[in-house]
């Protein structure tokens, strides 16, 4: 009896460890083992006397009974804890909602030139990429009367232009007089191409470093005639440092028309270097002495100038005549600092009388 005890009293002290896991088990653990150890040592003392070894029965008994609850309650496992799975929301409905309608531009004009009125009629779309040389016209019409052109002008390929990468470039040579044009092109309109209102789009750039004065007044642009007899002339104009986008008047009447929508968006001084669109809407008044003329202008799409009150001096059919890119540096002695050009890319010209 003595060594069945002592033998169950060792394989318990030998399973208990292996059960036990949380603190308060451990505990348990140890207070039983030392439990075990006292009672077998009291087995190994009573061998002597019957009446200690009755004791020591006893004492291993109920070690015994206490070690067997103990694995009882270490071998139970718990039911594992199971953590439901998050809950998924249904995914929202789909949006059957069809996107807003974008309306287009009420002009008639292409991606390009999107101020365009409906309805007119085009003259000229090109890039100027047929640079005429006196006597013959240009492909499309222009015609050379400085005679310079083929030299003045060159075509140059630009990745960035935003229609064509080959682009006109006119030169500016250092040392020029300053008041004069290093070359004058013009397109005549015929007869079935003579309208009331007259609507030009073309891109522009100016070198990064550009000098629009050189102490100077300004550089004009281009030329839109309606009077050939009078000698009164229109311009456009890029005036004084800040290269102000004008639409300027000049013999039977003498009128400066600055961006009075947006005067700082027709600054082209900070845009130098980069294309920029110019659309310009001319609209012909009644008569020379009726000031009920418009000037409209867009630069890349920012109206700038409106004008109702405009009195142009033009022929008595009140039709627009020819255009011209004449470049006319500063408008005063100083010449031009250093050479320097004036790109232009693909310039649309029309035209209605309505």
């Amino acid at each position: 009896m003595r060594h069945f005890l002592r033998a169950s009293l060792c394989a318990l002290a030998l399973v208990l460890p292996l059960r036990a896991q949380t603190p308060k088990q451990l505990a348990q653990l140890d207070t039983l083992n030392k439990q075990l150890a006292a009672t077998k040592a009291s087995l190994s003392l009573a061998a002597s006397s019957s009446a200690s070894f009755s004791s020591a029965i006893s004492q291993a008994s109920t070690s015994l009974a206490k070690a067997q609850q103990m694995l009882t309650a270490l071998t139970t496992v718990a039911p594992p804890v199971v953590t439901p799975p998050p809950v998924i929301p249904p995914p929202p409905p789909k949006d059957t909602t069809k996107p807003p309608v974008v309306t287009p531009p009420s002009g008639g004009g292409s991606a390009s030139c999107p101020n365009e009125p409906a309805g007119y009629t085009v003259i000229n779309d090109n890039a100027l990429k047929d640079i005429p040389a006196w006597p013959a016209k240009s492909s499309t019409g222009w015609i050379d009367d400085e005679r310079n052109a083929k030299t003045a002008i060159s075509i140059v390929n630009d990745p960035t232009a935003p229609a064509s990468p080959n682009v006109a470039a006119g030169l500016f040579p250092g040392g020029m007089t300053g008041g004069g044009a290093p070359f004058y092109v013009y397109r005549p309109f015929a007869a079935t191409e003579q309208f009331k209102n007259l609507y030009i789009c073309g891109f522009v750039k100016h070198d990064a470093a550009f000098d629009n004065t050189n102490g100077n007044a300004g550089t004009k642009f281009m030329w839109p005639a309606g009077d050939q007899v009078q000698g009164a002339l229109t311009y456009m104009n890029h005036d004084g440092s800040g290269m102000d986008f004008t639409v300027n008047q000049q013999g039977a009447v003498d009128r400066m028309l600055f961006g009075n929508l947006n005067r700082a968006a027709a600054q082209m001084y900070s845009k130098r270097g980069q294309w920029v669109r110019y659309e310009v809407l001319l609209k012909a008044n009644s008569s020379n002495s009726a000031a009920n003329g418009e000037l409209h202008v867009w630069m890349n799409g920012t109206k700038t100038h409106q004008y109702t009150d405009v009195n142009w001096q033009m022929a008595s059919a009140r039709t627009w005549l020819s255009l011209a890119w004449n470049p006319t540096y500063g408008g005063g002695p100083n010449r031009v600092p250093r050479d320097q050009r004036q790109y232009l890319d693909q310039l649309r010209i029309s035209g209605s009388n309505k």
